[in-house]
């Protein structure tokens, strides 16, 4: 009876601790003023799937891309009256809302100015705290047992407790001895 009751609390654990499996991207389209772009086509594409996303600048030069699937992303904006830009290597990840704000040139629609670089690492939208704990750091790192606490202890400002508090938690019941 209590192996059930383990195995029933351990299957619905994954609805309980659901995991962010995209982002958000968000920005201002300016020119080399600072005067907002209006109306500008911005296009999000994932270097790895090629998935696009179309996000318009509103009156404002603001546009914002929700929900977007994690992975690296080129940025292309493009105006009438302006050189079109192409902002390569912005990586986004779980729950991440990545700022990139995007500035114009003057100049015919055919020139583009081409820009690689990586996105701040400084995230000003959200107040969350989220860690991505990759494959790599997990092979790599001295874990103390190899159990899902330990790999919380990667994430910064994480706190797993006291030892107490796990033998009374429903993840302690697959490793109870029962007669």
């Amino acid at each position: 009876m209590t192996i059930r009751v383990c195995l029933s609390l351990l299957s619905s654990v994954p609805a309980l601790f659901a995991q962010a499996q995209s982002g958000t991207i968000v920005g201002t389209v300016t020119d080399q003023a600072g005067a907002v772009v209006p109306g500008a086509n911005v296009t999000l594409v994932n270097e790895g799937t090629q998935f696009t996303r179309a996000a318009p600048s509103n009156a404002n030069g603001q546009y914002v891309a929700s929900s977007v699937p994690t992975g690296a992303y080129t940025i292309t904006v493009e105006q009438p009256g302006f050189q079109k830009l192409v902002r390569s290597g912005v990586r986004l990840t779980a729950a991440d809302t990545l700022t990139v704000d995007l500035q114009l040139s003057i100049g015919n629609v055919q020139e583009t100015v081409q820009v690689s670089e990586t996105a701040p690492l400084l995230q000003s939208q959200t107040a969350t705290v989220s860690s991505l704990v990759t494959n790599q750091q997990m092979v790599e790192m001295p874990l103390n047992g190899r159990t899902f606490t330990a790999l919380l202890k990667l994430s910064p400002g994480a706190y797993t407790g006291s030892s107490n508090n796990l033998t009374n938690s429903p993840y302690a019941c697959a490793n109870r001895r029962h007669p």
